[in-house]
């Protein structure tokens, strides 16, 4: 019977302890999100640029609310340690934020490079016109 008892009480340690890092994550992601709200409402990022940080942010709030279903997604791709399947995820989304950086990159460096190109053809217009005064 002692064994028993003590074996509750780590039971009920480690469901304490679950429950305290779902609701200190869902409090984090909570911060997360008012922070991506914030930053779109002062016009420092774009909606079109936020959306892959709110469908992370949703992600993870599923994740922190309904915990089983990454061992259920873990199950489904054949990893055993549910914890491996949650870096998964995360490694799938920094790809993802990866991805995204590097298109609003590129698209920045070709609109640069036509801006340039425009200055220099708008520079000789401006010394023809002078030559002709």
């Amino acid at each position: 019977m002692p064994l028993q008892n003590e074996f509750k009480k780590k039971e009920e340690i480690i469901y304490m302890m679950q429950l305290m890092l779902q609701l200190f994550l869902i409090a984090a992601i909570l911060i997360y999100i008012s922070i991506i709200v914030l930053l779109l409402k002062k016009k420092t990022i774009i909606l079109q640029y936020s959306l892959v940080w709110l469908g992370s942010a949703i992600v993870l709030a599923f994740i922190a609310i309904f915990p089983s279903s990454v061992a259920y997604f873990a199950s489904l791709i054949g990893i055993e340690v549910p914890v491996n399947a949650v870096f998964l995820v995360e490694g799938m989304f920094v790809l993802l934020i990866l991805i995204s950086l590097t298109s609003i990159v590129s698209k920045l460096s070709q609109a640069q490079r036509e801006l340039i190109q425009a200055i220099g053809l708008l520079e000789e217009r401006v010394r023809q016109l002078e030559k002709k005064k």
